[in-house]
This record gives C-alpha cells, sequence and structure tokens, in this order.
C-alpha cells in the first residue's frame, strides 16, 4: 500500500478500517524502533506506539502531502512519545545543573520540568531526540551513535549544540526582552 496514492490517502482520512490497519502494519516496525528509544521498557514503547498511531489517524485530514509522509507521521509519534513520556515518568528537573546546560542560578531557580519539555518541543527534531536520549534517557554517545547510524562525533557534536539551543530558548523563556 503506497499511502501518498490518493485513494489509500482519502480511506486513510476517513478513518478506514482496512488502510489504517494497512498502514499500521506498514510502519509500526520501523515506529517500535523509534519508541524504544524514549521507553523505559517494551510495554511503555508500545503503548507509545499505540498513541502515536491514535494522533497520526487524528491528524490525517490535515496532512498536507509536501514533503515525506512517513516523516510527517515521524514528527507526530515523536511529539507523542515525549508527551507519554511526560505524562507517564514525570520527569523532574527540579536540578537542571545536573543537565550541564550552564543557566545562571537566577534563572534555574525559577525553571520547571515543563519549562524544559516546552523548550526541547521547540528545538529540530534531531537535536531533541540527541538531547532526550543522552541527558535525560543517559545513553552514552556511542549507543546513541549507533542506534542512530551516525557518528560519535556527529551526536556528540549535536547533543552540544542542542543544549546550546535549549539554554539559549530556556533563558529568553525567563527572562524575554522587555519591548517598550
Amino acid at each position: 500500500m503506497d499511502p501518498l496514492q490518493e485513494r489509500n490517502l482519502e480511506a486513510l482520512i476517513q478513518l478506514d478500517r482496512k488502510a489504517c490497519h494497512e498502514l499500521y502494519e506498514r510502519y509500526k516496525s520501523t515506529f517500535f524502533g523509534l519508541c524504544l528509544r524514549y521507553a523505559r521498557n517494551r510495554s511503555d514503547a508500545q503503548d507509545m506506539l499505540q498513541e502515536g498511531f491514535v494522533e497520526i489517524f487524528k491528524s490525517m485530514k490535515s496532512y498536507q502531502q509536501k514533503g515525506s509522509f512517513e516523516g510527517w507521521m515521524k514528527r507526530i509519534l515523536v511529539r507523542s512519545a515525549i508527551g507519554y513520556t511526560k505524562k507517564e515518568y514525570k520527569f523532574k528537573f527540579s536540578e537542571l545543573d545536573d543537565l550541564e546546560l550552564g543557566i545562571p542560578a537566577s534563572v534555574n531557580q525559577s525553571l520547571d520540568s515543563e519549562d524544559l519539555l516546552s523548550v526541547i518541543h521547540q528545538i529540530p527534531e534531531k537535536y531533541a531526540l540527541i538531547f532526550n536520549l543522552i541527558a535525560v534517557e543517559e545513553y552514552k554517545s556511542k549507543e546513541v551513535a549507533t542506534l542512530l547510524g551516525l557518528t560519535d562525533a556527529t551526536v556528540r557534536s549535536q547533543y552540544h549544540r542542542a543544549k546550546e539551543m535549549i539554554k539559549k530558548e530556556l533563558i529568553k523563556l525567563k527572562n524575554p526582552i522587555k519591548v517598550y
């Protein structure tokens, strides 16, 4: 099944049971691997996958046939997986210093996990993924490199860039420039 064929896309938009099942069967293995990178165990990854596909099906009408269909689905699934981790794991970032972001203490005291997760959602997906895997899930950069098919140097560089982006956005969040 090619989800980009007009009749298949229309069937998906109409939430045709057969078309939805075929789409799920086609992508479940690929997306399960993605969910495993966010989940603490296989059971959570399966829940993430289910919730992610529910979001994909709910969002089907908004797909504008621009870019990769698989990429569009992946973005929804990653956001859903992050939402799942936020809801189920209730990450506590009360000690943002542990993440070595170099945020001034005056700013750090007013930040919470909601702020961090909000900012992570704003940075480019590849940086958010690497940051999540290393800082939150405590994977080593070599493990992330293997998971993502990248070099260790690339992962370390992108992790550093992600931390800088997050730091910049968190500081901006708590110290917005006032325009008079």
